[in-house]
């Protein structure tokens, strides 16, 4: 008696993904290939959330939410949508050197987590390769199995944050003259922007002996415009408790990664009956 408690909560996720590709290729002639690729993409993410409770229910024949005497909502929704458009550009010459060029977003990437001045962003990337196995003086190389040269460089863009970053929010900030009371929770940012990086690496695959088989790479890969909380003085809002804001997501900051990534494998047994 009086002791009955009794919740019920509901939640959906919904992602609505909606590409569209057109892609063409083509033999210019018995040297020359060439494929083209367009696209677009749009994505839009629904999250909602509800959750009531109920406590002091008298009987246990009496479990809906409205028996209880002491009652509780909670509610949540959060939403993000994505846009873009994108396109790649291939050729290759005789099966021999091959050239990739790829643009995202075309006029634009937009992304609904950054603030209304930031929120389209442009990345591309070029590859270069190189099969120098087919060139004719290699072909009397018997150690030389497979040798391709490669080197690229490309940018790609960033927007693992919160759903309302870049949002000045406002929210319930306890009572005043014994009413709620609302105020900013959040300061908001409409300069917020996507994190970019650019990496430039140039490497080697081979093939050797016929057994076996090399990787080396350098990279260097630059980040900018990093997606960081940076703190704010106490005195820069009065969220609640008489407190300013604790922090602002901001584009600050540069990071740099470099470095030569050097991998082997080798056929240790290679034969059609290994007597296991």
């Amino acid at each position: 008696p009086n002791n009955g408690f009794g919740t019920k909560d509901f939640s959906r996720r919904t992602t609505l993904t909606i590409t569209n590709t057109a892609q063409y290729n083509f033999d210019i002639d018995d040297n020359n290939d060439l494929t083209i690729l367009a696209g677009h993409e749009f994505i839009d993410y629904n999250y909602h959330y509800f959750r009531a409770n109920a406590s002091g229910m008298q009987d246990d024949r009496l479990m809906l939410l409205p028996n209880g005497t002491n009652r509780t909502v909670d509610e949540a929704k959060s939403e993000y949508a994505f846009l873009s458009y994108f396109g790649q550009l291939s050729y290759d010459y005789g099966g021999k050197y091959f050239i990739a060029w790829r643009f995202y977003c075309g006029s634009k990437d937009a992304s609904s987590r950054f603030g209304k001045n930031k929120r389209n962003g442009m990345f591309w990337s070029t590859g270069l390769m190189w099969k120098a196995k087919k060139e004719n003086f290699l072909q009397d190389v018997n150690w030389i199995d497979e040798l391709d040269i490669k080197f690229s460089i490309g940018t790609q863009g960033n927007a693992d944050i919160g759903n309302y970053n870049s949002y000045a929010l406002a929210g319930q900030s306890g009572q005043y003259n014994q009413q709620p009371g609302w105020g900013l929770t959040s300061p908001g940012n409409d300069d917020l922007g996507w994190e970019k990086q650019r990496k430039t690496s140039v490497g080697v695959d081979a093939r050797l002996f016929n057994f076996m088989n090399m990787n080396v790479e350098y990279y260097h890969r630059l980040t900018s415009d990093m997606l960081m909380d940076v703190p704010l003085p106490l005195t820069s809002g009065v969220p609640q408790d008489g407190l300013g804001f604790a922090s602002v997501t901001k584009n600050v900051g540069k990071y740099l990664n470099q470095g030569v990534d050097i991998h082997f494998d080798f056929d240790i047994i290679k034969r059609r009956d290994a007597g296991l």
